[in-house]
């Protein structure tokens, strides 16, 4: 990203899902932010590589 962008959680959040679903739903939560940050994760056995980026404006 160029820039430094904060997306600060001003509430306090709790998710039963596991980690992926979890991190999905956290950045969904940022939808309306500008830049709208965009998630990609990848799953490798039990490791992930989580690359959050900064996505377009909708």
């Amino acid at each position: 990203m160029h820039g430094v962008y904060r997306y600060p959680v001003e509430a306090r959040v709790c998710f039963d899902e596991g980690f992926e679903q979890a991190v999905k739903n956290l950045v969904e939560s940022f939808s309306t932010a500008e830049p709208r940050p965009m998630l990609d994760i990848w799953k490798d056995g039990d490791n992930y590589t989580v690359e959050l980026t900064e996505g377009s404006a909708q």
